[in-house]
C-alpha cells in the first residue's frame, strides 16, 4: 500500500493531483487556479492598503483610503472647496454652495430699461390766478427740470410770454411742476389773457425713468380766475370830529386786496353844500373836503367802497363826521380807530393832532 501522506507540501507540486487535499495551504498563490477548490476559504481581504497597489481591482472597496496617493494620478486634482469667496465669479455654477456669502455683490450690469413711452417734453396744463390776486400760479403735466433755474427768482419774460403783455412779473419754481408768476404794479394780466410757454425752455426732470431728453414745443392755455373770490376790505382813516375853518382827510391807501395792484375808490358823501363831486379826488385814495364846502349842518357821512382790477367790489364803509361851529384840535389815529392785532403783537397806536384857525 502507498503511503500515507506527507503533512508537508512537496517541493514541486506533483503532475497529478492527490486524492486528498493538502492540509494546509501553499505559502505562495498558484500561477494558475486549481480545479478543485480549496478545503477553506481563502482569507478575508486586509484592513490595511497594500504597500504597492494592484493592477487588478480588488473585489471589494478597502474600508479606509490610503495613507499615500495612487501611483498614477488622476488627469485633474480634485478641486477643494475655498472658506473664502474668489474675487470673481466662476464660469460654471459650484456644484455645492459655498459656506459663507460673498462679502461684496457680484457686479452685475444694470438692465436697461424698455421704454415705450417717454415721460414729456412737459406742456402746460394750467393757469390760474391765486386766491389773494397777486399771482397766477401755472401748472404743468409732468416733472420739470425747471429750466436750470431751481428755487431762484428770474424774470418771467425769459420764458413765457403775456398776450396782453409782460410787466416785469417775477416768476419762481416751488415745485418741479408748479411755477409762480408775481404780478407787478404795471400789471395788465387778467383772466382770459393766453399765457405762452416758449419753446425749447423747459425739459422732463431727467433723472426720472424713461424721461424725454427732448425740449418742450411752444404751449400755452388761457388763465382763469381764482378758485376762491379775492376778498376786499376798505380801510378808513377820518377824523371824528371837524371844528370850524378844518377840512376834512380821509385817507384809504391802507385798503386790502388790490393784488400788488392799483385799487380804484368810489366815494359818496352826504352834508354838502354842494353836490359836485368835480373837485374832490374822487378815484384816489385821499379826499380831501375843503370846509368851505360843509354844510351848516352837524355832521357829514362818508361812504366808501373799493373796486379792484379783477372788478371785485368791496361792501361799502361808512363813517361820520361831526362838524363844530367853533374851531377844535383835529386828532388822527393810524390805522383807524377800529384795529385787529394778535395776542402775540405788541399794542401801538399812533395819532397825530393839530389844530386850525380861520383865516381872517
Amino acid at each position: 500500500p502507498s503511503l500515507p501522506p506527507s503533512t508537508l507540501p512537496t517541493a514541486v507540486p506533483t503532475i497529478i493531483p492527490t486524492a486528498l487535499p493538502t492540509r494546509g495551504p501553499s505559502s505562495a498563490p498558484t500561477a494558475f487556479p486549481t480545479d478543485v477548490p480549496t478545503a477553506t476559504p481563502s482569507l478575508p481581504p486586509s484592513t490595511i492598503p497594500s504597500a504597492v497597489p494592484t493592477t487588478i481591482p480588488t473585489a471589494l472597496p478597502t474600508r479606509i483610503p490610503s495613507l499615500t496617493p495612487t501611483a498614477d494620478p488622476t488627469l485633474m486634482p480634485s478641486p477643494v472647496p475655498s472658506h473664502l469667496p474668489t474675487p470673481l465669479p466662476s464660469p460654471l455654477p459650484s456644484l455645492l454652495p459655498s459656506p459663507i456669502p460673498s462679502i461684496f455683490p457680484t457686479s452685475t450690469t444694470l438692465p436697461t430699461p424698455i421704454c415705450p413711452i417717454r415721460i414729456g417734453p412737459p406742456r402746460l396744463s394750467e393757469g390760474r390766478f391765486t386766491d389773494i390776486g397777486s399771482g397766477i400760479h401755472l401748472s404743468f403735466d409732468v416733472p420739470t427740470d425747471r429750466g436750470g433755474y431751481g428755487g431762484t427768482l428770474f424774470a418771467c419774460s425769459d420764458i413765457l410770454k403775456i398776450s396782453s403783455g409782460n410787466q416785469d412779473e417775477i416768476c419762481v419754481f416751488l415745485d418741479d411742476q408748479t411755477l409762480l408768476m408775481k404780478t407787478s404794479i404795471k400789471s395788465k394780466v387778467l383772466p382770459g389773457d393766453l399765457i405762452i410757454i416758449n419753446a425749447d425752455v423747459l425739459r422732463s426732470r431727467q433723472d426720472i425713468e424713461c424721461a424725454a431728453e427732448k425740449y418742450s414745443a411752444e404751449s400755452n392755455k388761457t388763465i382763469l380766475g381764482a378758485r376762491q373770490q379775492v376778498e376786499l376790505i376798505p380801510i378808513l382813516e377820518i377824523p371824528e370830529t371837524v371844528g370850524q375853518c378844518s377840512d376834512i382827510i380821509a385817507d384809504a391807501s391802507a385798503s386790502i386786496g388790490g393784488g400788488g395792484r392799483l385799487l380804484f375808490y368810489e366815494w359818496g358823501i352826504r352834508g354838502l353844500k354842494s353836490t359836485n363831486m368835480v373837485d374832490f379826488a374822487y378815484g384816489n385814495s385821499t379826499l380831501i373836503i375843503p370846509y368851505t364846502a360843509i354844510s351848516d349842518e352837524n355832521s357829514i357821512l362818508v361812504n366808501l367802497t373799493i373796486v379792484n382790477f379783477l372788478g371785485i367790489r368791496s361792501h361799502t364803509l361808512s363813517k361820520r363826521v361831526q362838524t363844530s361851529p367853533r374851531p377844535l384840535p383835529s386828532l388822527f389815529i393810524v390805522g383807524g380807530s377800529y384795529q385787529i392785532a394778535n395776542a402775540w403783537q405788541p399794542l401801538r397806536l399812533v395819532a397825530k393832532a393839530a389844530v386850525t384857525t380861520c383865516v381872517g
